[in-house]
């Protein structure tokens, strides 16, 4: 499981309805900003958006599996969403 400079991996999924419906299933988010058309024209982000969970979710696997890999967990973390993850759209997180 050693890293080495310049060493790099990704990951990426294209964030549909169905995965934010099960998602919510699995955690009980269900914000309307993720199931409710009116509601979520009237916020900044003007549509549905992507649970944020999804987003770290994709990163957990990055580092458990793929960086430094198998075995590995996060002991401490802190999340800055810059942007949303829209249904539709392909996320995709990178970890060098």
């Amino acid at each position: 499981m050693a890293i080495s400079i310049g060493q790099s991996a990704s990951r990426s999924m294209t964030v549909t309805g169905e995965i934010v419906k099960r998602y919510a299933e699995l955690t009980g988010d269900f914000n309307p900003l993720h199931f409710d058309d009116e509601f979520a024209a009237k916020t900044r982000f003007g549509r549905f958006i992507s649970q944020g969970g999804i987003a770290v979710g994709l990163v957990h696997a990055l580092v458990a599996m793929d960086m430094p890999g198998a075995g590995t967990v996060f002991t401490e973390q802190h999340w800055n969403f810059a942007v949303p993850v829209y249904i539709g759209e392909s996320g995709r997180n990178q970890h060098r």
